[in-house]
């Protein structure tokens, strides 16, 4: 494994890509664009896209088996945990953040993106983030929707 954005995670996240069977999926670098990097890893159960953006690192999860379906990972905790998820999006602080939900929250990442439950789990998700839009934009949220 290489890229810069690869050893930026691989200290703080090296016992979760040895636990759940990470492997590199893709790797992209765009130097031009303040040195943005994209990472995908994937493991028998799902797939992470790392997004390094002007410095900050963004997390997205997809199932394996669909390569052009991603959701923000952090909805996708709050979905199945039950809990307000807000991960910071530093280096520093977000990617230790981020390497305790993943290890929290593998279980539950799991059965999300369990093949055959997935079509019912993704209706469901879609209806809570519906929801939690409808509840942070109220009034105006629903006055454009119609």
């Amino acid at each position: 494994m290489s890229g810069k954005l690869l050893e930026q995670i691989q200290p703080v996240l090296v016992d979760l890509l040895t636990a759940f069977g990470l492997e590199r999926e893709d790797e992209r670098s765009y130097p031009a664009s303040f040195g943005n990097e994209i990472l995908v890893l994937k493991c028998r159960d799902f797939r992470l896209r790392f997004v390094q953006d002007r410095g900050d690192i963004y997390v997205d999860v997809g199932p394996v088996w669909e390569p052009s379906e991603w959701h923000l990972l952090e909805d996708v905790l709050e979905f199945v945990t039950k809990q307000n998820i807000h991960l910071k999006h530093d280096a520093d602080h977000g990617l230790h953040e981020l390497a305790a939900a993943l290890k929290a929250n593998h279980v539950a990442l799991q059965k999300f993106f369990e093949r055959a439950k997935y079509v019912e789990n993704k209706k469901a998700f879609e209806q809570f983030k519906k929801i939690k839009a409808e509840q942070m934009f109220g009034k105006h949220f629903r006055q454009n929707a119609e």
